[in-house]
């Protein structure tokens, strides 16, 4: 019990240790802080009725865990895309598939890690999806924020680390929102 104990009081100062850099697995929302009908959506889709699915639970993010957190470039770039406005392509002929994906791994040129949790409220499946990103340095993060897509309204830039919450709605979000905010600072 005092191990427990002790290791939970260990992380809680790590999180809350002054000067401490934000670390994008802090992006996760606990269970405890959210409105009951809000939680992070446990598969990228579920059965309706008889042969009847329902799909984009994990908004149509190339991920294999909800939340994720990795360097891995295509799922990185794939969520720089999701943030940014859309890429200016190449003057010339149509780019073959195989030459549009090198271009857009180009997007994760200058990030280290990405961070994505999808979160559902509610039987509608509304849902609201927490982003971070943690770049090479503080000036790439600043400039990545000033560069967001319209529509897109950054959280924060803590550090190295831009985070962008989209959708959400009602008290899950504003849930979502301020714990994301409070974890920034």
């Amino acid at each position: 019990m005092h191990k427990a104990f002790a290791a939970a009081a260990l992380v809680w100062s790590l999180i809350q240790t002054p000067g401490r850099a934000l670390e994008l697995a802090d992006l996760t929302v606990p269970g405890s802080v959210l409105p009951t009908g809000c939680a992070l959506s446990a598969a990228p889709s579920e059965r309706i009725e008889g042969n009847r699915f329902r799909s984009g639970l994990w908004a149509e993010l190339p991920i294999r865990t909800n939340p994720w957190l990795g360097a891995d470039a295509p799922i990185v770039a794939s969520i720089v895309a999701r943030l940014q406005p859309a890429a200016v392509v190449p003057d010339g002929p149509p780019q073959t598939p195989n030459e549009a994906a090198r271009f857009q791994l180009h997007l994760a040129d200058g990030v280290e890690q990405a961070y994505a949790a999808v979160y559902r409220s509610g039987d509608a499946g509304a849902l609201a999806v927490v982003y971070g990103i943690k770049f090479a340095n503080d000036d790439a993060a600043r400039a990545f924020v000033a560069a967001a897509a319209p529509g897109t309204a950054p959280i924060a830039v803590s550090g190295r680390v831009a985070i962008v919450v989209t959708g959400g709605t009602g008290a899950c979000g504003r849930a979502i929102r301020e714990y994301v905010t409070r974890a920034a600072r």
